[in-house]
């Protein structure tokens, strides 16, 4: 459900209280999850990040799917085929959470709702993470024919952005 409260706030939708309560019922879930949602979100706003967005203009992306045909030579293919399937083909899919044009260029952010209650999961987490964020930057390049100059994961707990 946060990931698209982010993607309203990002667009400018407005009305994101009304857009949030929808969100709820639509997922069946209490609307008691309404204020935290909300404060989410203002803390989002209060981030480092969102002042860059929102610096940029108009020139992002939500949500973007994507997919690639990776022979096996391609440099993605090692990361996500299977032992068994290093000779083959492989299709990678994804949705980018964001994109957007900084002061340098492009840059990705995967978004994460995750619970990181010390050093260890956060660890653990960017250890996850970093290869899918990585591929999203890959395939945004390879489809764009544009290069990214950064590439970030943006954890709700705690509101803090990592670059990778």
């Amino acid at each position: 459900m946060m990931h698209r409260a982010l993607e309203a706030l990002l667009n400018n939708e407005g009305a994101l209280e009304s857009f949030i309560e929808a969100e709820l019922f639509r997922m069946d879930l209490s609307q008691e999850h309404l204020e935290t949602a909300l404060r989410e979100l203002e803390n989002f706003k209060a981030t480092t990040l969102w002042g860059e967005i929102k610096a940029t203009g108009e020139d992002l992306h939500t949500e973007v799917p994507f997919s690639l045909y990776l022979q096996e030579d391609h440099p993605l293919h090692a990361c996500w085929a299977k032992e068994e399937e290093r000779k083959l083909p492989l299709l990678l899919s994804g949705i980018i959470d964001l994109a957007y044009r900084g002061e340098e260029g492009w840059v990705i952010v995967d978004f994460k709702t995750d619970r990181i209650e010390n050093e260890q999961d956060l660890c653990r987490l960017l250890d996850t993470y970093t290869p899918h964020v990585c591929a999203y930057a890959c395939a945004w390049e390879e489809l764009t024919g544009e290069k990214v100059v950064r590439r970030e994961l943006y954890f709700l707990s705690g509101h803090r952005t990592y670059r990778v």
